[in-house]
């Protein structure tokens, strides 16, 4: 477990060194965050590890340059207009309240792309999006 998350690709790119510099790195690796999981995605380039084939990550946002990366990032998306919607109904609804907190659950779909394979397969040759 990497106990570190960040918005910001440069940032997470010094943790996700000494993360991956492990001998009993993980085959697969689920981020907190889109920019985590690009971070990912550049230090096992810059380490010669092939993704997915030695290497599956997953990130969580589809954040729009996601799409993009070498390989694309497999991801969650969350919906980002009923989060914002939900997390202001909440607030609203807690002026005066005293009962506690009320707790809601939203839906998050996953995105697939090239950055994900079996452990010890090769990534599918086309691109699809939700699960099947």
């Amino acid at each position: 477990v990497l106990d570190f998350s960040t918005d910001d690709v440069s940032a997470a790119l010094e943790p996700v060194r000494a993360y991956l510099s492990n001998p009993h790195r993980p085959p697969a690796v689920f981020a907190r965050t889109d920019a985590l999981a690009m971070a990912v995605l550049a230090v096992a380039a810059e380490m010669g590890m092939r993704v997915p084939e030695e290497l599956s990550v997953v990130g969580f946002n589809d954040l729009p340059e996601s799409a993009t990366t070498v390989p694309p990032l497999t991801t969650m998306a969350s919906p980002r207009r009923a989060l914002a919607h939900t997390a202001l109904d909440l607030l609203l609804s807690s002026v005066g309240r005293t009962d506690g907190f009320e707790r809601r659950m939203l839906s998050c779909h996953l995105v697939i792309r090239g950055s994900t394979a079996p452990v010890g397969k090769p990534a599918p040759a086309t691109v699809s999006a939700g699960i099947e």
